[in-house]
């Protein structure tokens, strides 16, 4: 990360005056090509590609806008509605612009006020709108103040915020913006283009120079620059340390297979998606992976020695081989393949890192970019961190905007496990990869729990309301007394953190008094620097939602947290307290799938909460001796699914702390296949099929047999008794070997 840092901190505060005697010719040309985009409003709607009437009334709005004297009346919300949303698509600031109608908010209203003020604080504390809508509703704002004062106010443009605030050490916020704007020296050059010309200048010139750098950018580089820049959709070119990926069927491996042994040079072409192209022009030599489409293994791999993204310039005096069907929009590459060799172990495919996707978004054709990684020889990547102190990102918008999070999955995934790094996020308004380089994420979870800023709890079948949030216990006296239970006193808490007071007092009677007194009085509440609690709550499926969390239920939402324009408050049934449930705190869920399925879930609950799905992730396993474990878990997995369902597969778990062939048995002898059978009940047929098959006798490379009953030796005086008159017996072979484990994917 320093080799980036120290090339943006070589343009850091360059002045315009700076850009036009070092860098002219490509301000000029940038310039010239914004210039083209940057239109006056009338110019970019009669280029629009829209019907007449609509024209005509984004037309008139412009009109009024311009006005100095006309002012927006009830008659105009339909050509309103019709400006918010098609404006983004000649603007391009904001998508969610297209959601801003008039049944939403008051639109007469706020074009009215926003022509007649110069910040949008002032029109805020005019218009009533949702909290949600207000980070939106900015970039409307500057759209009519840039068509009405293209010299003063600027469009809201994110990109142009975070040049403010990386290079030139301002906010992201959009006053911010607006001050550099109209600080910048005006001449005869149109303002807003000249000002977009320099922000851009400023990247192309961080993108040339990160673009030399030996060697190319590594995944974490990428991430970074993207965060700061929207490097990846902005850049014209850019160099990235990755390999190449495709899915092959097995007999387009062999046909590629039999052509490169001949030992003449092999052309393949595919088609890959438009935002690779930046990448895969600036790259001479790869490695090729191949992921067989019936497996979903990644078992070949290709020497790629030449990539050529224009026919002309690729080979034409040789055969080209399609390895992947092609379509007319397609942007075509042609790939030099050479050296196909066969991997061993086989690499999972979460095991790698798409450069622009998930891995479950990876689609099955094409061309696709993946961060190199030392894949081959370990399975998991280990970075050193610095423990310098780290302190929350306030400035930046919120990476979970919804407080309620479910993860959910088949057992054995790691949910737990990933507690610790959602909460790290949550507290510090970081992503993982960004804090892994600074702080010990486990030790430092294990700090927040200590200090009581996380709190975690189970759920189970006899959980109750009274256990969680408050109910009547009995005292010393013998007396039953309210008494507050976990969820309220971290929801105490974190309406503390809300009160700002100088001095944090130890006592919880103390701190409960303070916002008791608070919610009683109207006092003020301002968490926009307050810290981040987070409320764990391990199985929620296992108890009765509705029981446990009551009136709860209706107080999850964003919007009626305290402070938000829907804010809702309850007077607890047992002590008669005021309740509420503050912005800054995060309820964080986990469910076994296998347990309960996600469908049968308390649809209230359901509604409130983000659902995220975490999946066995094979990769994390290592070979032990001559057993492929990551290729071990995917076939059973693999079958599991087909046989039964996704949310019973075999989380990776079961096996991380395997470290002999002896653990390995153990396992599968202990753990797995009591799992199958309950899972399966007791169908010994479909569990002998997840684990490879049925062997006719305990000597069979089988884990399962069919044990052989001499009908005749058992039944001595009923001679009527036939083998085929009893059901299939089926056996465990006592003694498992490597061969019998081995048998299950091979």
């Amino acid at each position: 990360m320093e080799r980036i840092q120290s090339i943006i901190n070589k343009y850091k505060m360059i002045t315009i005056e700076e850009v036009l005697s070092e860098h002219k010719d490509l301000y000029e040309s940038e310039y010239q090509k914004e210039g083209k985009f940057h239109k006056d409003y009338y110019d970019r709607v009669n280029d629009a590609t829209w019907d007449e009437e609509k024209k005509r009334s984004v037309t008139r709005v412009i009109d009024i806008i311009r006005s100095s004297s006309e002012l927006f009346e009830e008659e105009d919300a339909t050509d309103l509605d019709i400006f918010t949303g098609t404006i983004d698509s000649v603007v391009r600031t904001n998508n969610f612009l297209n959601n801003l109608k008039s049944t939403k908010l008051d639109l007469v209203s706020f074009f009215n006020e926003s022509k007649n003020v110069r910040d949008y604080r002032e029109v805020l504390e005019q218009i009533k709108m949702p909290s949600k809508l207000e980070g939106h509703a900015v970039h409307l704002f500057s759209i009519i103040k840039n068509i009405q004062f293209p010299d003063e106010f600027i469009v809201n443009y994110k990109f142009e915020r975070s040049i403010n605030k990386t290079i030139l050490n301002k906010s992201d916020d959009y006053n911010d913006l607006l001050d550099t704007y109209q600080s910048f020296p005006k001449n005869d050059r149109k303002k807003d283009v000249a000002f977009y010309a320099y922000t851009i200048t400023i990247q192309r010139l961080i993108e040339k120079e990160i673009n030399e750098l030996h060697p190319p950018l590594k995944q974490k580089e990428v991430r970074k620059l993207d965060r700061l820049f929207q490097i990846v959709n902005r850049a014209k070119t850019l160099r990235v340390d990755c390999s190449l990926l495709s899915f092959q069927s097995i007999e387009s491996i062999k046909n590629m297979n039999e052509k490169v042994n001949t030992g003449a040079p092999v052309i393949a072409t595919i088609e890959t998606d438009e935002i690779n192209m930046k990448t895969l022009i600036a790259t001479d030599q790869a490695q090729l992976y191949i992921c067989d489409l019936a497996t979903k293994e990644v078992e070949w791999k290709a020497h790629v020695q030449r990539i050529w993204t224009n026919e002309e310039e690729a080979p034409s005096h040789l055969d080209v081989v399609e390895i992947g069907p092609t379509t007319a929009k397609g942007n075509k590459v042609w790939l030099e393949i050479e050296k196909l060799t066969k991997i061993q172990p086989r690499i999972m495919l979460d095991q790698m890192v798409p450069v622009h996707q998930k891995v479950d978004q990876l689609t099955k054709r094409g061309l696709h970019l993946i961060f190199n990684m030392d894949m081959e020889t370990q399975r998991v990547e280990h970075v050193e961190t610095e423990e310098d102190e780290l302190m929350p990102d306030y400035d930046e918008e919120l990476l979970y905007s919804n407080p309620n999070l479910i993860l959910y999955g088949p057992p054995g995934t790691g949910k737990t496990y990933q507690l610790a790094t959602k909460s790290m996020e949550i507290i510090f308004n970081r992503p993982a990869d960004e804090l892994e380089e600074q702080i010990d994420v486990k030790e430092t979870f294990k700090q927040f729990q200590q200090r009581e800023q996380i709190r975690f709890v189970t759920f189970h079948q006899s959980y109750s309301y009274e256990d969680f949030n408050e109910g009547l216990r009995s005292n010393e006296e013998g007396r039953f007394v309210p008494t507050d239970g976990m969820f309220k006193k971290v929801v105490i808490d974190a309406l503390y953190a809300g009160l700002n007071l100088d001095e944090y007092d130890q006592s919880y009677d103390v701190r409960k008094a303070h916002v008791l007194e608070a919610l009683q009085n109207n006092g003020a509440f301002d968490f926009e620097r307050a810290d981040k609690f987070v409320m764990i709550i391990d199985e929620i499926n296992r108890a009765n939602i509705s029981k446990v969390f009551g009136e709860l239920i209706t107080l999850l939402e964003e919007d009626k947290r305290l402070t938000k324009e829907n804010e809702t408050r309850v007077q607890l049934p047992y002590s008669g307290e005021p309740f509420v449930l503050p912005p800054n705190l995060w309820i964080i869920g986990t469910m076994n799938t296998a347990d309960r399925s996600i469908a049968l879930l308390d649809t209230a609950l359901r509604r409130r909460f983000d659902f995220e799905e975490v999946m066995p992730k094979p990769s994390l396993l290592p070979t032990i001796d001559d057993i492929d474990l990551p290729t071990l878990l995917h076939r059973m997995n693999q079958r599991i699914e087909v046989l039964y369902s996704r949310d019973h597969t075999i989380g990776h778990a079961y096996f991380i702390h395997a470290e002999t062939i002896e653990d390995v048995i153990t396992i599968m002898h202990s753990k797995v296949i009591p799992l199958l059978k309950e899972y399966f009940y007791d169908d010994w047929e479909k569990v002998a099929l997840v684990l490879g098959g049925v062997g006719k006798s305990e000597q069979e490379s089988y884990i399962i047999y069919q044990e052989q009953v001499d009908v005749q030796a058992l039944f001595k005086r009923s001679s009527s008794f036939t083998a085929m008159d009893f059901p299939a017996k089926y056996r465990v072979k006592a003694n498992i070997t490597i061969d019998d484990i081995k048998g299950i994917y091979e």
